[in-house]
């Protein structure tokens, strides 16, 4: 399965060359290596932690609630399947399948999952 790339990673690509550093300059800056800011920017890695966020912002203009809240969405969310009915599995395999694959979600699929929500 090919990875994933994750939001934080994609904006820091993205702020990184608007500013015209290398990955090379700003990992040095970070005091990591190139090949690790590499994966996080190409989503073998998750986020970088809050620790390099001052020097993100120095370094590329990034915020720091900017990098928080793209941290908090890129991180890999874990659902255990096996501890749901097959109805519930179903619907989050859909959910996941669609988001994964950009296209729409199923809206029986949301139906489902909203209907067990308002049950908890």
């Amino acid at each position: 399965m090919p990875l994933q790339r994750h939001p934080f990673g994609l904006y820091l690509v993205d702020q990184r060359k608007k500013c015209g550093v290398s990955r090379a300059a700003l990992a040095r800056e970070l005091g990591i290596t190139a090949t690790y800011l590499g994966e996080v920017e190409s989503g073998a890695r998750g986020p970088l932690g809050e620790k390099y966020y001052a020097a993100l912002k120095y370094q590329i203009g990034c915020t720091h609630k900017r990098l928080r809240d793209l941290s908090e969405i890129s991180r890999p969310l874990k659902v255990e399947l096996g501890q749901m009915d097959a109805a519930d599995a179903r619907a989050v395999k859909s959910v996941v399948t669609a988001i994964r694959g950009g296209t729409k979600i199923p809206t029986s699929a949301l139906e489902h999952l909203c209907a067990k929500d308002e049950e908890i």
